[in-house]
């Protein structure tokens, strides 16, 4: 009869293969980000910057508890316009419709990986595929908190919403690093041996 700790152990192993995205729909939606950001990054009339956010920057990806249990990415789509020369529903106009030429571009070519649906959220656009969908935030910079802060559209609010993802995943990413020495530290101290993670194992973007 297996042990306390091997039942649980394979309980664990069991939550996490659950839980874990599949490497081909990590891949399949890799792929898709980066050909959605070329898109953007080629279409879009004004200068930009484009990055994710969220689960798929910080290595965190989890299966939702939804009802379609469908995985998301969450990509950042900043144009180098200021505040006073565009609204929020001008801005959230305006890559809507990048997005909807995006669409027509991929049926006209008769790509069988076009998204199912292109749809107005309240901060965002989401593109729905098999088993994901990403999420496009447009953004403007917010000069009061350069390099990094950002200005987002939100159609239940008149102001615009201060964020800072790439501030908050760096913050996130130096914590989970002491997190981890502290780990090692205790590790050792009890004569544990722990190996490293091999880098093509990790979840992060590349």
């Amino acid at each position: 009869m297996d042990s306390i700790d091997e039942m649980l152990s394979m309980l664990l192993r069991g939550a996490v293969e659950i839980l874990d995205i599949p490497p081909h729909l990590q891949q399949e939606a890799v792929e898709r980000y980066e050909e959605v950001s070329e898109w953007l990054a080629e279409y879009g009339d004004v200068g930009g910057r484009i990055y994710p956010q969220g689960s798929f920057r910080l290595g965190t990806v989890v299966r939702p508890n939804t009802g379609t249990g469908e995985f998301d990415i969450d990509l950042v789509f900043t144009l180098f316009l200021r505040k006073s020369s565009i609204s929020q529903a001008a801005l959230k106009s305006r890559v809507g419709d990048l997005l909807h030429d995006y669409l027509a571009w991929k049926e006209q070519q008769g790509h069988s990986d076009a998204p199912k649906a292109c749809e107005s959220r309240r901060r965002c656009w989401t593109l729905t595929y098999p088993g994901f969908h990403l999420d496009v935030l447009p953004t403007i910079p917010n000069e009061e908190r350069l390099p990094n802060g950002i200005l987002l559209t939100d159609t239940h609010l008149r102001a615009w919403q201060p964020s800072n993802p790439i501030g908050y995943a760096t913050w996130f990413l130096n914590r989970s690093a002491t997190l981890r020495r502290h780990a090692a530290e205790l590790a050792r101290s009890k004569s544990i041996t722990v190996d490293d993670v091999p880098l093509f194992t990790m979840r992060f973007p590349r």
